[in-house]
Parts: C-alpha cells; sequence; structure tokens
C-alpha cells in the first residue's frame, strides 16, 4: 500500500471510530441537590393592528429581541414575556396593546418606544 492509502485508511478508522464509540457524558446532578430557581412571573402581551406598523419588542435587561414584525390592519401577535420589555413602533396611531389585563394605545402617532413593567 502506498503511503497515502495508509493515511486515508488510518483517518477513516479514526472517523468511524469517532463516530461509534460512546462518548462519556457527565453525571447529572441528582435531583434533591438541585436549586430550585425562582419562578419568574410570566405576563402575555398582546399587539394588534388597525393599520400597517412595524413593532419590535425586546427585553430591557438584555435587548434580547423577542418580537419583530410588521403587521396589517386586523393582525395580531401574542408574546410571553417574562421581565420589563421596550416596544418600539412606528405609527402608534394604528397600535393598540392588551398587557396585564388592559389596553393601551400609544398617546401619539407615529414612531415611538413604550416601555411595560
Amino acid at each position: 500500500m502506498k503511503i497515502r492509502e495508509i493515511i486515508l485508511l488510518a483517518w477513516l478508522s479514526l472517523l468511524v471510530g469517532c463516530t461509534t464509540t460512546p462518548q462519556e457524558q457527565s453525571p447529572k446532578p441528582k435531583e434533591e441537590n438541585r436549586i430550585p430557581e425562582q419562578a419568574k412571573e410570566v405576563e402575555t402581551l398582546t399587539i394588534r393592528a388597525s393599520g400597517t406598523v412595524y413593532v419590535l419588542v425586546k427585553t430591557r435587561s438584555s435587548n434580547e429581541q423577542l418580537f419583530r414584525d410588521t403587521l396589517s390592519e386586523g393582525e395580531s401577535a401574542i408574546i410571553e414575556v417574562d421581565s420589563p420589555v421596550d416596544v418600539l413602533f412606528t405609527a402608534g396611531e394604528y397600535l393598540v396593546l392588551e398587557w396585564k389585563g388592559e389596553e393601551l394605545k400609544p398617546s401619539s402617532s407615529g414612531t415611538a418606544k413604550l416601555t411595560l413593567k
């Protein structure tokens, strides 16, 4: 055999061996040793559009985007939220938010931001 063929066979043997060899897994901690996470209160945010409006919802703490889309008249979106959020939008006159049992409408038309806690 040529050296090139030997290297190819060795490489294939390693590759096959890696996929068939069981990998060690670290032991899972016992259930009673786990520290329970504090349950976060989850709220539902409903976004409704009465015209075309671009909406961006992101967490205040980490700027993680939870929702980003353009909604047309009659469309809505529901988001589960577990921390304060910023809601940025382009046409406040077309936006209605339902948050903690209340219906909220931006006080101004056009582009703005609301913070929901």
